[in-house]
């Protein structure tokens, strides 16, 4: 390790995976250039785009799974739809028709999903501005007509 005189600590140069970075002997913080920082944020930034840009996020996917431990023969279809909406890349209502010609939308931003030949329903809030769904409800056919589903 090389030592060096910098302000008013001591400073030593430690290679850690392959980055070098400089510790202060006497407190223990790091010391590194402001432009590697500006590199790094714009780096994170980059790997999230392109991770999150042509993908919906889906929030509340504890409602189907809880939907699903009670009703096990709803699982696999709503496995697929959850899947189908993940990798989505929808921008206006019609991209969510092209794809699920069932679907109806109630008003609200909110649509209506027929899951395992109408026998499920699943009722999701979408906002294609920000690119996620929102699950507001899945459950039976029975369980969705006794609802208003524009206020849930």
């Amino acid at each position: 390790m090389n030592s060096y005189l910098f302000g008013k600590g001591k400073l030593k140069t430690i290679s850690f995976r392959g980055k070098n970075i400089c510790r202060n002997v006497e407190t223990g913080s790091k010391k590194r250039s402001k432009l590697s920082s500006i590199w790094n944020l714009i780096l994170k930034c980059v790997i999230l785009l392109a991770i999150f840009a042509f993908q919906m996020i889906i929030i509340s996917k504890t409602k189907l799974r809880d939907f699903g431990a009670e009703y096990p023969q709803a699982i696999d279809a709503l496995n697929d739809w959850y899947c189908l909406v993940k990798e989505a890349d929808w921008g206006a209502p019609g991209d969510v028709r092209k794809m699920f010609n069932s679907v109806d939308y109630v008003g609200n931003d909110r649509f209506v999903f027929n899951i395992r030949g109408n026998r499920y329903r699943v009722v999701v809030m979408i906002f294609f501005d920000i690119r996620t769904v929102f699950i507001r409800f899945a459950g039976t056919h029975a369980e969705y007509a006794k609802m208003d589903v524009t206020t849930i």
